[in-house]
């Protein structure tokens, strides 16, 4: 786990296959990271029928901040 005075937010994204993707990066450059999951449009909701639950859940991706350069390498090559 990366405290949260060491990390950086380095993507946010509402797909699940982006996220699996970046997550499959950062694994193969050996970089810590931490998901933190956001289902702020799902809150106080009734019903889903007008809701888009793919963007209905937001995923930062947060590294530490000695690996930002690399971990924004890694995602970007991909």
């Amino acid at each position: 786990m990366i405290p949260i005075w060491k990390r950086r937010e380095l993507r946010i994204t509402f797909s699940l296959e982006e996220l699996f993707r970046f997550q499959d990066a950062l694994r193969k450059a050996e970089i810590e990271y931490a998901v933190c999951q956001d289902r702020h449009a799902a809150r106080g909701r009734s019903s889903t029928s007008f809701l888009n639950l793919e963007a209905a859940t937001a995923y930062r991706i947060y590294v530490d901040k000695q690996d930002f350069d690399r971990a924004l390498y890694a995602i970007t090559s991909i």
